[in-house]
C-alpha cells in the first residue's frame, strides 16, 4: 500500500519513463551492497574464511564437497558492478573483509555537494542552522 499520493506518482513515473532518480539509484545500491556484505558473511560462517575474490561467492572454486552455494547468483560480468557501473572494491586483511561501492560513494558525495539528502529524505534549508561560524 502506498502511503502518499506523491509516492504513487513517483513510482508511476519511474515505471512509465524507465528512469530512476539519483535518490532511487542510491537507495538501490545501498540494498545491493548490504546484500553482498551478508553473502560474504554467510560464506565466512560456512567455510571459516572470507572469499579470496567476489567470484568465490558464485562458484565452488576450491572443489569443496560441502559447497552449498551460490551465495550470489552469477549474472555475467556485471554481477560485481555497482548500480553506477563501477566494479566493487573488495579486500580481506587480518581476518576481516571489506567491500565498497565506488559509485555509491561518489553519488553520496555529489548529493551532499548539491545539498540534496543522500537517501532522498527531507533536505536541510540553507537558512540559519543554529550553528555559529567563526
Amino acid at each position: 500500500m502506498l502511503s502518499h499520493p506523491i509516492e504513487a506518482c513517483r513510482i508511476f513515473w519511474r515505471a512509465f519513463t524507465g528512469r530512476e532518480s539519483h535518490e532511487d539509484l542510491i537507495e538501490r545500491e545501498e540494498v545491493r551492497l548490504r546484500t553482498l556484505r551478508i553473502a560474504i558473511g554467510l560464506y565466512h560462517a560456512k567455510y571459516g574464511r572470507f572469499p579470496a575474490v567476489l567470484r568465490d561467492l558464485c562458484d565452488n572454486n576450491y572443489g569443496d564437497p560441502e559447497w552449498r552455494g551460490p551465495f550470489i547468483p552469477w549474472g555475467g560480468e556485471d554481477t560485481f558492478r555497482d548500480s553506477f557501473g563501477y566494479r566493487y572494491e573488495y579486500e580481506t586483511l587480518a581476518g576481516r573483509s571489506g567491500v565498497v561501492s565506488p559509485g555509491l560513494e561518489r553519488a553520496k558525495r555529489r548529493a551532499a555537494e548539491l545539498g540534496a539528502p543522500p537517501n532522498g529524505g527531507p533536505g536541510t534549508s540553507s537558512g540559519n542552522s543554529g550553528a555559529s561560524e567563526g
